[in-house]
């Protein structure tokens, strides 16, 4: 079977993270836009090392955690979307849970939801 890639096109402007109430609710609990470029090229890097053709299909509920990346490029929109702090790869499926995506997932939470006195800064890490 061919491998879908993650992008289609890797020319972006800016990236939008929206964290929804759930799955089957789409009402935005929090919401950031990243312009930074060169911090939106790395992190689509790290998402393009996660297998693209996931091992396992999972079925949610409803109640879901839901984050949706969506990378800009010109008039386009490439959406990632994290179910239950699982990247939901271009072959629909999920990759068994492991210690990289547990990572990518933790730095965009932190960019969602900072700890007090912590700032994460898109490409350089957390600062206290």
């Amino acid at each position: 079977m061919m491998e879908r890639p993650w992008f289609t096109n890797k020319d972006f402007t800016s990236l939008e993270i929206r964290k929804n109430k759930s799955l089957a609710d789409h009402a935005v609990v929090k919401e950031i836009r990243i312009a930074d470029v060169a911090y939106i090229n790395k992190l689509a890097s790290r998402i393009e090392q996660i297998p693209a053709d996931g091992d396992m299909m999972i079925s949610f509920s409803g109640m879901a955690e839901h984050i949706e990346l969506l990378f800009c490029s010109g008039d386009g929109i490439q959406e990632i979307q994290v179910i239950q702090k699982g990247f939901k790869t271009p072959s629909t499926g999920f990759n068994t849970r492991n210690d990289f995506e547990k990572t990518l997932y933790a730095e965009i939470d932190a960019m969602l939801f900072p700890a007090m006195d912590t700032v994460c800064v898109p490409g350089k890490g957390f600062r206290i």
